[in-house]
C-alpha cells in the first residue's frame, strides 16, 4: 500500500472492538458524524451521544476537529473496519487543498430548534429532516482534500477529512 504524508496512522480494527477504538479517539471538543446502513448521526464526540450508534449497522464514522480526524470505515456490515488519523502537520501544501461546503439548509423552515443532544434540527431545500451539532450562524463545512499525483503529474483528490461547520454567509 501506497503511504501518504497526511496519514499518521492506520490499522483495522474488528466490529466488536469498534466503540472502544472510536472512545479512545474521541472527546466533546470533537465533532462526529457517523454513516450507517440505515440512519445518518452528527453529534458532539460524547460518549452519551456515540452511544446511539449501533456497531452491527455502521459504515463509517469520522471523528474531527480543526486539526485532524480519524476516520473508520467498511464497505460492508460484519467487514472489520479500516481506520487513518489524517492530519496536515508537516506536509507540503502541494498535497492538500482547503474546500468550503455549503450545507443545504431552508433557513425559513429550519428556525432555531434544538434536540435533546444540543444539535440543531434543520431542513434541506428538498424537504429533507437532519440533525447537526451547529448554531444558528454556521452553513459551512471546512474540508480539507488531499491530492496525490499520477506519474504524468496529474494531480487527484484521493481522499478528505472534515475539520468544523464555520459561517460563511451567502456570496
Amino acid at each position: 500500500m501506497r503511504k501518504y504524508g497526511w496519514v499518521k496512522k492506520s490499522g483495522a480494527v474488528c466490529q466488536d472492538g469498534i466503540m472502544r477504538k472510536v472512545m479512545n479517539h474521541t472527546d466533546a471538543n470533537r465533532l462526529f458524524l457517523a454513516y450507517s446502513t440505515d440512519s445518518f448521526l452528527a453529534g458532539h464526540g460524547t460518549a452519551e451521544e456515540l452511544e446511539k450508534l449501533s456497531p452491527e449497522n455502521l459504515l463509517e464514522i469520522r471523528i474531527f476537529s480543526e486539526d485532524q480526524e480519524v476516520c473508520f470505515k467498511r464497505s460492508l456490515a460484519g467487514e472489520e473496519f479500516q481506520w487513518r488519523i489524517a492530519s496536515e502537520e508537516n506536509l507540503s501544501s502541494q498535497y492538500y487543498i482547503v474546500q468550503y461546503q455549503t450545507i443545504d439548509i431552508n433557513q425559513e423552515r429550519s428556525g432555531e430548534q434544538y434536540d435533546e443532544m444540543g444539535r440543531r434540527i434543520l431542513f434541506t431545500t428538498g424537504g429533507g429532516r437532519y440533525m447537526l451539532p451547529i448554531g444558528s450562524s454556521e452553513d459551512s463545512v471546512k474540508v480539507i482534500a488531499y491530492i496525490d499525483y499520477d506519474e504524468n503529474g496529474m494531480a487527484k483528490i484521493v481522499d478528505y477529512r472534515l475539520c468544523q461547520f464555520i459561517q460563511r454567509g451567502r456570496d
